[in-house]
């Protein structure tokens, strides 16, 4: 992998906020930290706007909640600005777009991201002050596009981009998977205001909790997600790399007691995963660790020394208890492995949780009472991840999307028809079409699965319970007074 020297030019990083997960904050946004780092390397001055990591910030009106970061832009006066986000987060493209271009008109803007990895074209069209889309991986992109502008040279032939070239939208097609994941940087988290990020999303109980990747892709195909086709191939760094980045990163943020690696799948690769496990006994120091994986991938011979060296928690997304759906959806695992990977996994003292979706194409009522028939049975309770008003929701590169556009061949991402059923945001506008029950089968599941975490009486009948006793509670002050 080569990366280009870009010299100083001036590059500013914008993760924008995503409406659907206001505030949460979670992490370091780790794609835009390891693009950070690749133009470091390329001799870039880089700073980051992390505009999700606030309430504030993360508010779906923006007009009189950023005066600090237009101060932050216009004093840094980029000559080149690389926004990312989600799905979600499109439509903040063009605020922050016109935003940005009215502070630094000179500057040139790219976005990249999971969205116009898929819709480049579209989000150009609709927003003129866009130059460029980054497809795919970014970090060898991010740092050619550095460098021709620094020379001022057209963007012609670079890999991996769709950019305006006048009236016209131009194309030189994908560039190829970083194979040697080893020889990237690790992610720029200097660049990031690290103390103001909250993480604590159940994996942990206490503590501060910096993420991490140790692999991209998913050795899975599910028809749901994305991932495939943004990293068609499984890729796995280094036991040694990985150690190199777990001691930097205890060494360099003493309160850090946890590490959550983000993989899609970190126990795929046994050999790999006992290599991590041994080398975590003789780290910088003790800590807490916690990751995802599939049900088909746990090596019960290794589970002892994961919880032994600080494994808290494993995530499982399990997705169905319907032996059909788990078929359908290409998910490659069986009920029953489903069952025996949470056994093995409690077996050793290591806290299970499990995602699941309600209202995938083709799904009964039944199939999904089967899936709050598996939380009840493998008791996961509040450890179950699962919300039958949701449904599942369609995101630009899944199987299950290809075929929703081919029945909507007019649809628009950018303004989506009215009609469909969507996933929207608090001010009601359409961020993905989703698949859902009726509205009759949403409360019967949601009765069944309060049942199931609020053993005792139905839920209406608590919320008339509590309200009597409030207004008994008022009477009894008003006599006494």
């Amino acid at each position: 992998m080569h990366i280009p020297h870009a010299g100083p030019v001036r590059v500013l990083l914008v993760n924008i906020p995503d409406p659907a997960f206001s505030g949460k904050g979670y992490g370091i946004p780790l794609g835009l930290a390891y693009i950070a780092a690749a133009l470091e390397r390329a001799g870039a001055r880089v700073t980051v706007l992390d505009l999700a990591q606030t309430r504030t910030m993360a508010a779906w009106n923006y007009t009189h909640s950023t005066p600090w970061a237009r101060r932050e832009v216009a004093a840094f006066d980029p000559a080149l600005v690389g926004f990312t986000g989600s799905t979600y987060a499109r439509y903040n493209f063009g605020f922050w777009a016109r935003t940005i271009k009215d502070l630094c008109p000179a500057a040139k803007l790219v976005v990249g991201g999971p969205h116009v990895t898929f819709e480049a074209e579209s989000t150009l069209r609709a927003i003129p002050q866009i130059d460029g889309c980054v497809l795919g991986e970014g970090e060898v992109t991010a740092a050619e596009l550095a460098a021709a502008v620094a020379r001022g040279a057209s963007w012609a032939g670079i890999q991996g981009l769709m950019w305006r070239d006048g009236e016209a939208i131009r194309h030189h097609g994908p560039r190829a998977q970083i194979q040697d994941l080893d020889a990237l940087p690790f992610p720029a988290r200097h660049l990031f205001n690290v103390a103001g990020y909250d993480i604590r999303i159940g994996e942990f109980d206490s503590g501060h909790t910096m993420t991490l990747m140790a692999s991209r892709g998913c050795v899975g195909r599910c028809k749901f997600c994305a991932t495939p086709r943004i990293f068609p191939e499984y890729r796995i760094r280094s036991a040694q790399s990985v150690l190199a980045e777990v001691n930097t990163i205890l060494e360099s943020y003493p309160r850090v007691d946890n590490l959550l690696f983000y993989d899609d799948t970190l126990t795929a690769h046994p050999d790999r995963l006992a290599a991590l496990v041994a080398g975590f006994r003789s780290a910088a120091r003790p800590f807490r660790w916690a990751c995802w994986s599939r049900a088909d991938v746990i090596d019960d011979a290794l589970l002892q020394e994961m919880r032994e060296t600080g494994c808290a928690s494993i995530s499982f997304g399990i997705e169905s208890g319907s032996p059909r759906m788990l078929r359908e959806i290409g998910k490659g695992i069986t009920v029953d492995q489903a069952y025996a990977a949470l056994e093995a996994c409690r077996r050793h003292g290591i806290r299970t949780r499990a995602s699941f979706i309600c209202g995938m194409p083709g799904e009964t009522f039944d199939e999904a009472r089967m899936t709050i028939d598996f939380v009840r049975r493998a008791g996961l309770g509040r450890d179950a991840s699962i919300s039958p008003d949701c449904g599942l929701r369609l995101y630009p590169g899944s199987a299950w999307t290809d075929a929703f556009l081919a029945e909507h061949p007019d649809f628009d991402w950018q303004a989506p028809p009215p009609g469909l059923d969507y996933h929207r945001d608090a001010e009601r506008r359409p961020l993905a079409p989703a698949h859902r029950f009726s509205a009759r089968e949403i409360r019967l599941l949601k009765d069944e699965l309060d049942g199931l975490w609020h053993p005792g009486p139905p839920w209406w009948r608590r919320a008339a319970a509590g309200a009597l006793r409030r207004v008994a509670g008022l009477l009894s002050v008003g006599g006494g007074a």
